[in-house]
């Protein structure tokens, strides 16, 4: 989607970061580092394109994605929430082709949050970018970093879980502190039970 002025959508934002992405190519040559990355974000990137989101930019060793923008349904949260499942099964499949071949085996985390932000184009040189702005894009960024502390690979906003929880199944994380926010935030680990119940017939 290319538009001149900037324009106002109730979206759905996925972050999804490699973990300990520096220390595995830690003392280890750049294009092997640039290999490794290319393939992974390569792969996943095609699952988010194949289950209704948009990549918005690559960031090293992470992806941001966004679900109801360029691909305009309802079920946006749906979506992505979906969509980080089959993410964590590329996973699977990408660690299991790695393991014969004696390759580092990577984890991921994923942070999934819902509500209203800004797509439009920067001017970049002679070209214009496409991106999403917003409090709703950092604050995914930002749960994404709290998996770590929780130990879980998915974790959504309060307003993602709303959206989707009579479909999927949550662990409520309690209330917590994220950085910027005044005033703690509910956050929702999904569970991997889902697995049962995404079929490939889903989307």
């Amino acid at each position: 989607m290319k538009t001149n002025k900037p324009q106002k959508f109730n979206a759905t934002v996925l972050f999804c970061d490699i973990r300990k992405f520096t220390t595995l190519f830690d003392e280890k040559p750049p294009e092997e580092a640039f290999s490794f990355a290319n393939y992974v974000l390569s792969s996943l990137s095609k699952v988010i394109i194949k289950n209704k989101g948009t990549v918005d930019k690559i960031m090293g060793d992470g992806i941001l994605a966004h679900f109801g923008i360029t691909d305009s349904q309802k079920e946006h949260a749906k979506f992505a929430c979906i969509c980080a499942l089959k993410i964590l099964d590329e996973i699977t499949v990408i660690n299991s082709n790695y393991y014969f071949l004696k390759k580092p085996i990577i984890s991921v985390g994923i942070g999934i949050n819902t509500g209203d932000v800004v797509f439009g184009n920067i001017t970049v040189g002679n070209k214009l970018v496409s991106s999403i702005y917003g409090d709703v894009v950092n604050t995914a960024s930002k749960i994404e970093h709290l998996t770590r502390n929780f130990l879980v690979d998915i974790i959504c906003s309060e307003s993602t879980y709303l959206s989707c929880s009579n479909y999927l199944n949550f662990n409520a994380l309690g209330k917590v502190n994220i950085t910027g926010k005044k005033n703690q935030q509910s956050l929702y680990w999904l569970l991997p039970t889902n697995f049962s119940k995404i079929k490939k017939d889903d989307l």
